[in-house]
C-alpha cells in the first residue's frame, strides 16, 4: 500500500505535490504567467525537490506479458510517458486563455513557487478527472469487453467507464470524471466525454476548466501495440477562447501491479492551514489533532457549511 499524496500533502507538509514529484529546476524555475517558456522537464537532474525519502516504492511486476498488435485491444496496464521539453503532469502554457483565466493560471503558479499547495480535487482525496485521464501519475488498467471500456487509474482510483457505440444519457448528474461513450474509426477509438462538474483541474498546475467542458479523445496504438498515441480536444468556452489539442503518449506496462492507494481522508490540523483554499467545498470537516508534533487519534469536525463554487 502506498501513500504518496497522503504522506506529501495531508501529513502535515508544507510542500505541494507538484514540488514533491518534479524536479527542482522544474518547480522552482516555473514562469511567473502563462505564455513564457515553460521549466525544465523531467529530463533534469532531480534535487531537494524530489519526494522526501527518495523516489516512491517501485510496483512489484508480475510475469512480464507482449501488448496485444490488434489495434482494437487497448485492455492491459499503461503508464504515461513524458515527451522531451514537457513538464510532468502540466499540460502546457501556451493555451487560448482568456484574460481571467490568464490571471487565475498565473497567481496558482506563484502560489506553487513558493511552495505552497493549492487545495484542488486530486489534492483532498477526491477523483482527479481530467488530469488522471490525460497523465495519471501511476498505472492505469484498461479491462475491455465488446460493449464498454473501464480505466481504472492506481491514484485516485479513478474508475472510467467508457460505454461503446452509445450516446449520451439525458439529465447527466455532473461528476469529476464526466460521462464517456464512445465509436471506433478505423483503428483509431474516440472517445467523447461531458458532464463534468467542474471541481477538477485539467493538470495539477492549476489549469481550470468549467462543467462546460466537452473533450474528445483519439486514441491509437503504434509501435506493435507497445504505444498508445492520445490527442485530446478541450472545448471549454467559459475558460478558454476557442478549442485546442494537446499529444501524449501512453506506454505498454508490462507486467504492473497496481497497489492500493491509500488517501487520508482527516489530514492534520497543520497541513490544512498551510493550505491555500480556493474553493471551501475543498476545506476538511475533519482534521486530526496534533500532540507532540504527531497526529494523534483525536479527530475535530466542523459543522461549518461549505459553498462549493467552480
Amino acid at each position: 500500500m502506498k501513500t504518496t499524496r497522503s504522506c506529501l500533502i495531508l501529513g502535515g507538509m508544507t510542500f505541494s505535490l507538484l514540488a514533491a514529484v518534479l524536479p527542482n529546476s522544474a518547480v522552482w524555475a516555473a514562469p511567473s504567467a502563462p505564455g513564457a517558456a515553460a521549466p525544465p522537464g523531467p529530463g533534469a537532474s532531480p534535487g531537494a525537490g524530489g519526494p522526501p525519502g527518495g523516489a516512491p516504492p517501485g510496483i512489484a511486476a508480475g510475469p512480464a506479458s507482449p501488448p496485444s498488435a490488434d489495434p482494437h485491444d487497448l485492455e492491459g496496464s499503461w503508464k504515461n510517458v513524458p515527451q522531451p521539453g514537457d513538464v510532468a503532469f502540466m499540460i502546457g502554457l501556451d493555451l487560448p486563455y482568456k484574460p481571467e483565466t490568464r490571471a487565475l493560471v498565473s497567481r496558482r503558479l506563484e502560489v506553487m513557487k513558493q511552495g505552497t499547495p493549492v487545495a484542488s480535487a486530486h489534492l483532498t482525496c477526491r477523483p482527479t478527472g481530467v488530469a488522471g485521464a490525460l497523465f495519471p501519475m501511476f498505472s492505469v488498467m484498461v479491462m475491455q469487453t465488446p460493449s464498454k471500456l473501464i480505466f481504472l487509474s492506481e491514484e485516485d482510483r479513478d474508475v472510467r467507464q467508457v460505454l461503446l457505440n452509445k450516446a449520451h444519457p439525458q439529465n447527466l448528474k455532473p461528476t469529476y470524471v464526466g460521462d464517456s461513450v464512445a465509436h471506433w474509426e478505423g483503428s483509431t477509438l474516440v472517445v467523447d466525454t461531458t458532464g463534468y462538474n467542474g471541481y477538477g483541474w485539467i493538470d495539477e498546475w492549476g489549469t481550470p476548466h468549467s462543467d462546460k467542458l466537452h473533450m474528445v479523445q483519439r486514441f491509437t496504438k503504434a509501435d506493435g501495440g507497445k504505444t498508445l498515441n492520445i490527442v485530446t480536444t478541450f472545448d471549454d468556452p467559459v475558460y478558454f477562447t476557442k478549442p485546442f489539442t494537446v499529444k501524449k503518449q501512453w506506454q505498454w506496462d508490462s507486467g504492473a501491479r497496481q497497489l492500493e492507494n491509500d488517501c487520508s481522508e482527516n489530514p492534520r490540523t497543520d497541513a490544512a492551514e498551510g493550505m491555500v483554499f480556493e474553493n471551501e467545498l475543498f476545506r476538511p470537516v475533519c482534521v486530526k489533532a496534533i500532540e507532540n508534533g504527531a497526529a494523534s487519534a483525536k479527530v475535530a469536525c466542523s459543522n461549518k457549511p461549505q459553498a462549493p463554487k467552480r
